[in-house]
């Protein structure tokens, strides 16, 4: 109850006046202006192949009734599925059109097949590296839709995100194949290290892991991190218990006041 309290000397916030602060935005904000920066730049032709697909079924009617016919007889166990369009507002967008043509590579080259090629499809090597990108960025979006999916940002959860993005990017890398899926999880990981390596450092993003008691101990690496921030709430919690006991003793000490009435 102490260690929660909002009168702690040393102006410890609560966790709902860090979590509307901009450094508890920082983790959603910066993700998606970097994913999706070194997303396209590592893939703008593969990109631009993907989307002419997607326009080309959004506006064709007879290819869209044959994409599905053929998703029917090639996936009779598999509910039928649309392509998805992208919205340039949104980075994960992107991400989740490239995912869902991924799932449907087969129906779809069979499809273009069919029509006597109207539109060029990816190569076998283009195919490969796409699925390989959607599997890298896959942690980004569920970060993403995890935080914005809250009223407010938890600050306690940021530091373990954060680390959870550099965590899962590293057990990717060595089953990456393709030269465009590494050159990219170097990119991600550079940036990770940039914007989110010093977060146990971060006094407020610190308390408030300290604070969580999911986390505790537990949300940090840095043992030395963890000291200071155990240190300083301690003291935290006994100046106020001092400064308590001693309003206290001063109200007790003080003699009653007796009034006499002629």
């Amino acid at each position: 109850m102490l260690l929660t309290s909002q009168r702690l000397s040393g102006s410890y916030p609560s966790q709902k006046a860090i979590s509307q602060s901009s450094i508890c935005r920082a983790l959603p904000t910066h993700s998606i202006s970097l994913f999706s920066r070194q997303y396209s730049q590592s893939q703008t032709l593969r990109q631009t192949k993907v989307k002419n697909i997607v326009a080309y079924f959004h506006q064709s009617t007879v290819a869209a009734a044959k994409l599905e016919a053929l998703q029917e007889q090639m996936r009779p166990n598999h509910t039928t599925l649309k392509l998805k369009n992208d919205v340039v507002t949104r980075w994960n967008s992107t991400l989740r059109m490239c995912q869902r043509v991924c799932e449907l590579q087969e129906p779809l080259n069979a499809t273009i097949a069919v029509l006597m090629n109207p539109l060029e499809c990816l190569t076998t090597d283009e195919w490969e590296a796409l699925k390989e990108i959607a599997v890298v960025l896959k942690p980004f979006d569920a970060v993403t839709t995890e935080i914005s999916a809250e009223t407010t940002v938890t600050a306690s959860k940021v530091i373990m995100l954060g680390r959870g993005l550099t965590t899962s990017s590293l057990k990717i890398k060595p089953t990456s194949r393709s030269e465009r899926s590494q050159v990219l999880l170097t990119k991600l990981l550079e940036g990770l290290q940039k914007r989110f390596g010093g977060l146990e450092r971060n006094t407020l993003l610190a308390r408030a892991t300290f604070l969580d008691p999911r986390f505790k101990k537990n949300g940090f690496v840095s043992e030395s991190c963890y000291n200071t921030i155990r240190d300083g709430m301690v003291a935290a919690v006994t100046r106020q218990l001092s400064a308590s006991e001693a309003s206290s003793r001063d109200e007790q000490s003080c003699p009653e006041t007796v009034i006499y009435h002629d």
